[in-house]
């Protein structure tokens, strides 16, 4: 854990900003104190009422298997070739990277090597609503603030503090987002197209993406940013067994199919062809 970053941290329960490193806890000026999991992972979701619980063990599992085969490596590296060229131009001596609904770490593990081979120090933090993304990622970027956070709700960061932020694959909250964004910065968000994995879901009968996700991803956004750069990318990939059952087990469908069904409709398969299909919009806030 950095503690650096601890500063653009902000209390959920009064709002104060910056919080600080007190023994296996983190506090604010009004002695709120958060718990700091031993995996080094910050916990601030409020304890009051019923807490969001996020993806499972099993759901954060296929997702770290799937995502360690490369598949979705040529996302990674466009999300870094569209970060890199905006932090350069800034001057900022730390930019702070945001990557919200993180889960495991890999798209945020990945910017940060870019950054490292440009020499630039950022101080990133990443979001999760799933405790057991959150240990995961924890363990993984040891120099990263990791925080449990309900990224549905307020996000407890200071305002305008955010240089880069990154949503792959993830719900958005566009008021909040804003709210930490700095009028420089920069939100890039990654959505599936059409044909994103549609020969996977088509061959088990579950419901593929939505035609207008984009659609409703410019609609929701543009009352607070306005978009700066589109990109979209599509690739053919061919998956094993093991993997197209990861992909299914490793998002909100896994709470809908009947997995054992599923791994005995793949045994009489030896791969499936399908596509990668996903836009990166780039937005910056509007003043």
């Amino acid at each position: 854990m950095n503690t650096d970053t601890l500063k653009y941290l902000k209390c959920p329960v009064c709002h104060a900003e910056g919080l600080r490193r007190d023994d296996n806890a983190v506090k604010c000026v009004n002695s709120h104190a958060f718990n700091v999991a031993r995996q080094g992972y910050i916990d601030l979701l409020l304890k009051a009422g019923k807490r969001p619980e996020g993806d499972s063990l099993a759901m954060v599992e296929a997702r770290a298997r799937f995502l360690a085969s490369g598949t979705y490596a040529p996302i990674a590296d466009l999300i870094c070739r569209t970060a890199i060229p905006h932090l350069r131009s800034l001057s900022v001596p730390t930019p702070v990277c945001l990557d919200l609904g993180g889960g495991t770490g890999y798209y945020l593990d990945a910017l940060r090597l870019c950054f490292k081979s440009q020499n630039i120090t950022p101080s990133s933090i990443l979001g999760d609503v799933s405790i057991y993304a959150a240990r995961r990622a924890a363990r993984i970027l040891t120099d990263t603030l990791v925080v449990r956070m309900d990224t549905w709700q307020q996000i407890p960061l200071v305002g305008s503090s955010v240089d880069v932020g990154i949503i792959v694959f993830a719900p958005r909250n566009a008021i909040e987002i804003a709210r930490v964004m700095r009028d420089t910065g920069r939100l890039l968000v990654v959505t599936p197209a059409e044909d994103h994995l549609a020969g996977v879901m088509k061959l088990f009968g579950v419901v593929g993406q939505e035609s207008n996700k984009r659609e409703h991803l410019l609609n929701s956004l543009s009352p607070y940013f306005h978009s700066v750069e589109s990109n979209r990318l599509r690739y053919e990939v061919t998956l094993t067994r093991d993997q197209a059952l990861d992909v299914l087990s490793m998002g909100p469908n896994a709470r809908h199919i009947d997995i054992e069904d599923v791994r005995s409709k793949l045994h009489a398969l030896n791969a499936i062809v399908t596509l990668v299909d996903v836009y990166l919009d780039s937005f910056a806030p509007n003043l």
